[in-house]
């Protein structure tokens, strides 16, 4: 295996973990930070890089991935890593628009998410502390 074939490897799986902290890992206390970081720079990558290269939800990930794909001399992939995965690993294929629409509510769902339980753990933990004050 070459070391640009790792490289390809390697960032397709780093890709999937990413999509995975950030619409799981908001779920478990032990796991929130991780899922805070991630889910933020996620979010400076989708919107501040995107504006800094003129298209907002850009994932730095996903250009670098793809530049590893043309040296390795795949062509024709999309703009779009779910696009992507959907066509490599299952039966259906879907549009750009269907899976830009996927990845934004599936990104706000876990934001808002992450935000609400960060919320009520800081509630939970001034409770406890004006608990013990008393």
């Amino acid at each position: 295996m070459t070391g640009w074939r790792i490289a390809d490897v390697l960032l397709e799986w780093t890709h999937i973990a990413v999509i995975v902290v950030n619409l799981t890992f908001w779920m478990w206390r032990r796991t929130r930070w991780v899922q805070v970081v991630v889910i933020h720079l996620t979010a400076i990558s989708w919107l501040i890089m995107g504006w800094a290269v003129g298209m907002l939800g850009y994932c730095w990930c996903t250009d670098i991935h793809w530049q590893i794909k043309h040296r390795l001399g795949e062509v024709g992939l999309p703009n779009s890593f779910i696009v992507y995965l959907f066509h490599k690993y299952t039966p259906w294929q879907v549009s750009a628009q269907t899976a830009d629409t996927m990845a934004l509510a599936g990104f706000v769902v876990a934001l808002l998410a992450s935000y609400v339980t960060l919320f009520l753990f800081w509630r939970e933990r001034k409770g406890q502390a004006s608990a013990k004050a008393a």
